[in-house]
């Protein structure tokens, strides 16, 4: 069965989410961190995934204050979307089946989302659907009119990602999960903003050090080149 989906625009698409339910989300871009080209939504009492093209990053982000969002690799769709706004919004309610399959499938090496997926689902959907999944990431998202390939394969993405979410949500209070999603949020910040320094701390340090220079007696001059 090819992947159903519906091309939509996004206020469409919020209403017909169901704001007490985690949203599956992934978003295609043109390049590597690169401005959005697609958006893909789906939760399963849909019939087919919402797909919205050039979205209006605002108001996409608009979402993370009503919506809980679920990703494969959180990271990367958040810095995007941070990037494109100038802004350092996160969603407030946010969850990564990436960190979570860590967890959940300790004994396996690989957690990208179409080994994550062959590992929840026990068959592989891009194949299953005879779809390049490495070619078509490579493929030219910076164009008019995206193929019906692409747009299958994008919606393939988030269309068993409530299946994977079932296979992996037992590990969303483990501590490891904990402390994986608070470094998460925390690298979403300071990867704009610089890590928190302790001004004073780095002062006396500073003082303490100068001091130590100066006790040294050798006949050189330490803070010479020469």
């Amino acid at each position: 069965m090819k992947t159903p989906y519906s091309i939509v625009d996004l206020p469409t698409a919020v209403s017909q989410l169901d704001k007490d339910e985690p949203v599956f989300m992934d978003t295609e871009t043109r390049g590597l961190y690169g401005e959005v080209r697609l958006l893909q939504l789906y939760q399963p009492h849909l019939s087919h995934v919402l797909m919205i093209e050039n979205p209006d990053v605002f108001l996409l982000m608009g979402m993370f204050k009503t919506m809980h969002c679920v990703y494969h690799n959180a990271h990367y769709d958040i810095t995007v979307y941070q990037q494109q706004s100038e802004t350092r919004d996160v969603p407030d309610k946010l969850d990564c089946t990436f960190l979570l399959a860590r967890l959940a499938y300790p004994e396996k090496e690989k957690f990208s989302l179409d080994a994550v997926m062959e590992y929840a689902l026990g068959f592989d959907p891009y194949a299953r659907q005879h779809l390049d999944k490495a070619k078509l990431q490579k493929t030219n998202w910076d164009v008019m009119q995206l193929t019906d390939e692409q747009l299958v394969y994008a919606a393939t993405d988030v269309y068993y990602m409530p299946q994977v979410w079932e296979c992996v949500k037992h590990k969303l209070d483990d501590i490891g999960y904990q402390l994986d999603i608070s470094v998460l949020r925390k690298c979403l910040d300071f990867q704009w903003n610089g890590l928190p320094v302790d001004e004073q701390r780095l002062f006396d340090i500073y003082a303490d050090n100068i001091k130590v220079i100066d006790g040294y007696d050798v006949p050189v001059n330490v803070n010479s080149w020469k």
